[in-house]
């Protein structure tokens, strides 16, 4: 219930009504006159009957619509820690983090000497003894952890800030006097509190760390956290609109955001990435190595020597298969999926993950949870490869660093060797690409990602992968969707990202932002090529004609428009306008097999017959022995009345590839030419793989083509019947029964 009211309460203030929201708030600070903004409440009350009454007296206060909106801030506020102290008794995510940062002392002085000193400390170590070192060095990383994943959970269940805590934090994310990782677990405190309750002074600060900070993997993750969390359009927060107009007007910013974007949605494909290698690439990988499956898991075939004899070639032609299909996984990786989703999944369940921090901390080989890791030279070795050369975002290094722990201890001395080498991590990057703004992104992201499919307390903090499908929500991280971005910089990366989209298929968000276009974007063969491909997805071809027909009176010379009006025109059987089309893309690619194929289909339909077959022995003599060329010959010596031909081209497509169509088309042949009980069997085949109903309607379909050929619709009712099955008429009148 109080819940709800809350809601209620900010939605209230964020539509500028004060003293609604007012009211709401009394009945809970009278009922618990303990909590800790009631103070603030009552004087909030209190002005706002002053600026009620100044304005009964007909005071002329120029400043009193800055005074409203002061008041609002204050009411959001309140409101806002309210919800907070409400979640960190009931949400188990919040519940979990208020446990863990244990009333932390979170004086600012405190915090930067805390942080400070375990630098310090941390370079003081080089100076003493290597078994002293050892043991102070495990210490003091243990008392570290311990803090910042204090500070950590403390920043998530952080109250809305003040001026000077945004001051605080950006400076002391952006001093080189405290470690790097504990900057980067700071942006990612605060971003994760931003995407759960909007503050101006949260998204301040990691506007200005991504801008100034050095650290290019602290500054990508506070690029990441301003953009997840930009709030809807309010007056009562003015700031962020000019905020967000300053930073957009960089070209700099504006491409990193698209970046970004596209990063996106190659997360949330990770689901689909991994079905497609699990079932398609990952058997071919097996079955072409030197592998099978066992219910042990994955052993080593015995050599057959019979094999290499009748075989000689196929060892060879394995490898080549296999290379080809690591090649498929590995070129999916550098175009951005996430092809390590699926396996370390499965390897989230180490009580390292039950720690929130942990699946955003840095991976580096002092942490207290590899100490055991440590102490063992191999595993130590590998950590060092895995932190230095892994392709894996960090909460994957830890998950395959704990698997690796335990598994190395059962292995031969050889293999033992084996992990020790670069290679056994697969395809080395270079430092370059490692730190490149592109693959720190895509890793924090993949991190992200992860987090909110996989922690146990993922759904109860706000998701920013949610999607489409849940009720027609569109994600937070689709960004680009936010009215706060329109008519900014952004404006002019709209149509690479609507083209992305629309390769990636993925429509529904194509269609969202389209929406989000202006009225000059709207004007280009772009836009109206991208929005006709979206209507054809939502199954509407005739409106798609028009968006061709004006992206091709925009730009006569377009291929993609053409290509979109011949489909959409043959959709709506439109055949003219669809020949028409498929002949222009004819004049640049005039033997293309489906540009030949699909006009020869709309000549027909539109009934220019002799021209299809022009173009269709043209077709048979580039591509001699296609069954989809020799079908559209066969329908084509149909039409022209070339009964012998078209029979003897329908009986090879039945022996090679026979369809349904075939079937009908082939009763059609028999029947022109009189056989009626061939006519009739190939009905009946055809009503086998289709349905009588079926077969009925296709007859009707076709009545004007039968009837032009000298069959009338008494025939094709007979006809109709005679396939149907006879055996219940009933015994002529006067025969013995």
């Amino acid at each position: 219930m109080i819940e709800e009211t809350i809601n209620e309460v900010i939605d209230n203030v964020l539509s500028l009504q004060a003293g609604r929201a007012i009211k709401l708030l009394h009945p809970v600070f009278e009922a618990h006159p303990s909590l800790k903004d009631a103070e603030e409440y009552k004087n909030i009350v209190v002005d706002y009957k002053l600026m009620l009454e100044y304005m009964r007296r007909g005071y002329d206060d120029p400043q009193r619509d800055k005074v409203y909106i002061r008041l609002l801030q204050r009411l959001y506020r309140v409101a806002s820690d309210l919800e907070l102290a409400w979640k960190c008794k009931n949400v188990p995510f919040y519940v979990e983090a208020y446990r863990t940062a244990d009333h932390l002392n979170m004086s600012q002085d405190f915090v930067r000497t805390v942080l400070e000193t375990f630098v310090s400390d941390v370079a003081m170590l080089s100076l003493k003894p290597e078994a002293e070192r050892k043991h102070e060095g495990e210490e003091l990383y243990r008392r570290h952890q311990t803090f910042v994943e204090r500070l950590f959970s403390s920043l998530v269940t952080a109250c809305q800030w003040h001026k000077e805590d945004f001051v605080f934090w950006r400076d002391l994310v952006l001093s080189p006097t405290i470690d790097s990782t504990d900057a980067q677990l700071i942006v990612t405190a605060v971003t994760i509190s931003l995407m759960n309750r909007f503050d101006i002074n949260k998204m301040h600060m990691l506007m200005s760390v991504y801008e100034r900070s050095a650290d290019v993997r602290t500054a990508q993750r506070a690029l990441v956290g301003w953009a997840f969390s930009i709030g809807e359009p309010t007056d009562i927060f003015p700031e962020q609109r000019e905020l967000i107009d300053k930073m957009c007007s960089k070209p700099q910013v504006t491409k990193e955001l698209l970046e970004l974007q596209k990063q996106f949605f190659y997360c949330l494909n990770a689901e689909a990435d991994n079905r497609k290698i699990q079932e398609d690439i990952m058997p071919d990988i097996i079955s072409n190595s030197n592998l099978h499956m066992t219910r042990n898991g994955i052993e080593e075939k015995e050599d057959d020597m019979m094999q290499d004899i009748l075989h000689p070639d196929a060892a060879d032609e394995n490898i080549e298969k296999l290379e080809t299909s690591m090649k498929k996984m590995m070129d999916m990786q550098q175009q951005g999926s996430d092809i390590y989703f699926g396996g370390f999944s499965q390897m989230k369940r180490f009580p390292f993950f039950n720690h929130v921090v942990n699946w955003f901390t840095p991976f580096y080989v002092e942490n207290p949870d590899l100490n055991a890791a440590n102490n063992d030279d191999t595993v130590s070795k590998f950590l060092e490869i895995l932190f230095s050369q892994g392709a894996f975002c960090e909460s994957d290094k830890y998950s395959l660093a704990f698997a690796m722990m335990t598994v190395i201890q059962r292995m031969p001395s050889n293999l033992r060797e084996m992990v020790t080498n670069v290679e056994s991590l697969g395809p080395v990057m270079s430092n370059e690409e490692r730190g490149s703004k592109a693959y720190v992104r895509r890793m924090y992201l993949q991190d992200l990602y992860r987090f909110f499919r996989l922690h146990k307390n993922h759904d109860k903090a706000e998701d920013p992968f949610n999607t489409l499908s849940e009720n027609g929500i569109i994600p937070e991280g689709f960004f680009f969707m936010s009215e706060m971005l329109l008519q900014t910089g952004i404006d002019s990366r709209r149509s690479e990202l609507a083209m992305f989209l629309l390769r990636q298929k993925r429509y529904d968000e194509l269609h969202n932002l389209l929406q989000t276009f202006g009225e000059e974007q709207r004007n280009t063969a772009d836009y109206n090529n991208m929005m006709g491909y979206s209507l054809l997805h939502e199954g509407l071809p005739e409106n798609a004609v028009q968006c061709f027909e004006k992206a091709i009176e925009i730009d006569p010379e377009s291929k993609t428009s053409y290509r979109g009006m011949a489909r959409a025109a043959m959709a709506s059987e439109f055949y003219e306008e669809a020949a028409e089309a498929y002949g222009k893309l004819l004049e640049t690619e005039p033997d293309r097999r489906s540009y030949l194929i699909n006009c020869s289909i709309a000549l027909v339909e539109s009934g220019q017959v002799d021209e299809a077959a022009a173009l269709i022995y043209k077709a048979d003599y580039t591509y001699p022995n296609d069954m989809a060329v020799l079908r559209v010959m066969a329908w084509i010596h149909l039409y022209q009345g070339k009964l012998e031909k078209a029979l003897e081209e329908y009986s090879t497509l039945i022996d090679k590839a026979a369809t349904s169509d075939d079937f009908l088309n082939l009763g059609y042949c028999h029947w022109l030419m009189k056989d009626i009980e061939g006519a009739e069997e190939a009905f009946k085949e055809y009503a086998k793989l289709t349905s009588v109903d079926t077969l009925a309607r296709e007859l009707t379909n076709d009545t004007d083509f039968l009837k032009e050929r000298g069959l009338t619709e008494e025939d094709i009712m007979l006809m109709q019947e005679l396939v149907e099955s006879n055996d219940d008429l009933p015994d002529a009148y006067g025969e013995e029964m």
